[in-house]
């Protein structure tokens, strides 16, 4: 893993996303969206005057002949554009759609994620409220269980057709049936990591401000007194490993299944699987590790099935405030503020080579 380049930004970075062709969307506090071609520091394309920060963005795939769609969060609306206008400026009057969620000019969104079938798209407020909109449709859906503050995270979970996970500042998870609209299971975080056992105040409270899933099923979240939650209750076996049973509910928040990992001081603000046995964690002023997760066989009910170990840690380069952090195939992307306030992304290479490099490096340091 290794620091490639930088790409200056006029506004503070919001959110950032890569489209099906490797090109990075870059969404800013500005309301803008930019868009640049791989390996480029310049400005390919730009979606102008949305309004509000661009809070979340994603992207589907083109099926035959029809294109794929870009989404993006700005306020409490969502935005879609078709991925064929050849305009290298786009505006709101270019868009295909738009879905109103919030509740009231306060309940901003948060994160959107598009499902694995393409067919819904689920969002986070600062209500705490966490849902679907049904693209078909534009139906739009919330669940009839609520954080009590601010939905910060939202996963669809894979090979279930109808099931998400939320994380909120009410230091819960949960996991949803979005087509019953009902409460599958939860977990207290402040419980099940300890941190209500411990003595004194507490800087950070166990907020969840980061979620992460494989296509395994495996389920990582990030929190604000730095710890991470590796829950693999819901993973598919994997190879090699004794098989586990088949369940038939996802198991993910299940606290037995999973393992507590201190990774920092301060919050971890992004979380993100490279494969379904790394995960990369960054803290909101920048301290990058990199987590490798070890099953194990387990002796008896009580012994751990996975075990986590920190691999490398780093710093970014020219970010002091992280505000997104995303991995596609070799590819790392991380993106915020620096020092004197103006945007920034960085790119790094997440690729088996520097990856070993980096590890190599950390254990003759």
């Amino acid at each position: 893993m290794s620091f490639l380049y930088k790409v200056d930004v006029p506004c503070a970075v919001s959110s950032l996303a890569f489209s099906e062709d490797g090109a990075l969307f870059v969404g800013g506090e500005d309301g803008t969206v930019r868009l640049y071609s791989q390996s480029s520091t310049k400005v390919a394309r730009a979606i102008t005057s949305l309004g509000e920060e661009i809070s979340s963005i994603c992207c589907s795939r083109s099926k035959g002949r029809q294109p794929g769609q870009w989404y993006f969060a700005s306020g409490t609306r969502i935005v879609r554009f078709d991925q064929t206008p050849e305009k290298m400026i786009l505006t709101p009057k270019d868009a295909t759609g738009a879905f109103s969620i919030g509740e009231d000019d306060e309940d901003v969104l948060n994160q959107i994620n598009l499902s694995y079938d393409g067919n819904y798209l689920a969002f986070s407020t600062d209500n705490g409220a966490a849902g679907v909109v049904e693209l078909s449709t534009g139906q739009v859906s919330r669940m009839n269980t609520h954080h009590t503050s601010i939905c910060g995270s939202i996963n669809f979970i894979p090979d279930r057709p109808s099931e998400l996970v939320s994380g909120g500042y009410d230091c819960k998870l949960l996991h949803h049936d979005f087509q019953q609209r009902t409460l599958l299971s939860d977990l207290d975080v402040a419980s099940a990591s300890g941190a209500s056992d411990e003595p004194g105040l507490q800087l950070s409270p166990p907020f969840v401000l980061s979620t992460a899933i494989t296509s395994t099923g495996m389920f990582a979240a990030g929190t604000a007194n730095g710890m991470l939650f590796i829950g693999t209750g819901g993973e598919k076996c994997p190879d090699g490993h004794v098989k586990k049973k088949r369940r038939r509910k996802w198991e993910g928040l299940v606290d037995t299944e999973g393992t507590w990992i201190k990774v920092a001081e301060g919050p971890v603000v992004a979380t993100a699987f490279f494969d379904p046995h790394q995960v990369v964690t960054c803290t909101l002023l920048g301290e990058v590790k990199h987590i490798f997760i070890e099953h194990q066989d387990a002796q008896n009910e009580s012994s751990p099935t996975v075990s986590c170990s920190v691999r490398w840690t780093s710093r970014t380069e020219n970010i002091t405030k992280i505000n997104a952090l995303i991995i596609t195939g070799d590819k790392m992307a991380v993106g915020g503020l620096t020092r004197d306030g103006k945007g920034v992304v960085e790119l790094w290479d997440m690729g088996a080579e520097a990856i070993a490099r980096r590890i190599a490096t950390e254990h003759t340091s």
